[in-house]
């Protein structure tokens, strides 16, 4: 199968290239095409990438695009050219994945109407990490769920995007990111979208590689921090700001949930918690 892999980097070379070492030892029978963009990288990310001598396309930014901005254009230029391949499998470029992902994923998707393939990624201890989410019955526990692997079909409402398949057909049918994202929720609210739409998201029955999770020190989540520190964390471009948060709140779960979602962060900050 030929398969085109899109992702976003910026100045963590040994990571991103683990990451398309992996992907290119470990599934060997499938055409691999890479659209990477590389968001101004000054530690010689872009010089390592081409010294592999994959088949990529490295696009570049003014180090201003970061997740959700460089996805966004590299999913336009798939968009573009969507004859190069069956399939395209978004990830994230600190994941070290496993052998034989892609033939697991591509095949639950064939058995499945083509759903789309969340692949669950556990941390260096063996624990989940990211993928597969499932919406909750209950708001006061948060919006949604982490959906673990199993031999069963898991079904999924949305995903973080580490390692998502999607068929060529449904790539198109969905569209690219929502530009309102810079650079958190898109992921989130391309899985929502997908479901509305009624597209069948499952999670993989394995781990599909090891990608640990993102520490909340130094973020608006880091209770060691005073309260002003906390708010701007919250605001920056890496944090959840205001506008972009109420506008997926909004989007995806109705104007009371928005209200009382974007509330809740300031005053968890002011409670200290």
């Amino acid at each position: 199968m030929k398969v085109t892999v899109i992702f976003t980097c910026f100045n963590r070379k040994e990571k991103t290239i683990a990451a398309i070492e992996s992907l290119e030892k470990g599934n060997r029978e499938h055409s691999l095409r890479y659209i990477i963009v590389d968001d101004n990288s000054t530690d010689g990310t872009v010089e390592a990438i081409e010294a592999l001598n994959v088949n990529a396309v490295v696009m570049h930014g003014n180090g201003e695009l970061y997740w959700s901005g460089g996805m966004r254009v590299g999913i336009g230029e798939f968009l573009q050219h969507t004859e190069e391949s069956e399939y395209m499998l978004l990830i994230n470029d600190d994941v070290n994945f496993y052998p034989n992902i892609i033939e697991c994923m591509i095949n639950r998707s064939i058995q499945n109407k083509d759903a789309i393939i969340v692949g669950a990624t556990c941390d260096r201890n063996g624990n989940f990490s990211y993928g597969g989410l499932c919406l909750t019955n209950d708001q006061r526990k948060g919006l949604y769920n982490p959906v673990l692997p199993s031999e069963a079909l898991e079904r999924c409402d949305t995903f973080n995007c580490n390692c998502v398949l999607v068929k060529t057909t449904i790539a198109t049918l969905l569209g690219n990111f929502d530009p309102m994202y810079r650079h958190s929720l898109a992921d989130l609210d391309y899985g929502l979208s997908a479901s509305k739409k009624g597209v069948m998201i499952l999670s993989t029955d394995n781990y599909v590689g090891v990608c640990d999770k993102n520490s909340n020190k130094g973020t608006w989540h880091d209770k060691s921090l005073s309260r002003i520190q906390r708010f701007k964390k919250k605001e920056s471009v890496k944090g959840d700001p205001i506008k972009p948060w109420f506008h997926f709140l909004r989007k995806n779960f109705g104007f009371t949930t928005a209200i009382k979602f974007s509330a809740s962060p300031y005053i968890r900050i002011i409670l200290g918690k």
